[in-house]
């Protein structure tokens, strides 16, 4: 049953689950909401790479993410990936143009 509710998270809130048809039932994507506010803020901002360093640490543009990385994954704006070096999986955050990849989060 799908229940309207508000939720907090990292300072958005958003509002009942979407619903994802899946070939033999329905799942309900609690992040659709949150990840589409997320996407429109930070394809609105365009960080250039500078930017991105300053605030996140390490940026991968497109050629140095699948030297260092293979993606397994993604619902924008995160990609999960495993870290070539040491096998790590981790999440990347990524923002469309210019398109760079940061924040590197590893799973436990």
């Amino acid at each position: 049953m799908n229940m309207p509710y508000t939720m907090t998270y990292t300072g958005y809130e958003y509002d009942e689950p979407e619903t994802i048809k899946g070939e033999d039932e329905k799942v309900d994507d609690v992040t659709e909401s949150i990840r589409r506010v997320m996407v429109k803020e930070l394809n609105a901002k365009k960080a250039e790479r500078e930017a991105l360093e300053q605030k996140y640490g390490k940026v991968w543009d497109t050629e140095e993410l699948t030297r260092d990385f293979e993606m397994t994954g993604f619902m924008a704006p995160y990609v999960v990936v495993t870290r070539k070096s040491d096998r790590q999986q981790g999440t990347l955050t990524f923002q469309h143009s210019p398109r760079y990849y940061f924040n590197f989060e590893p799973i436990e």
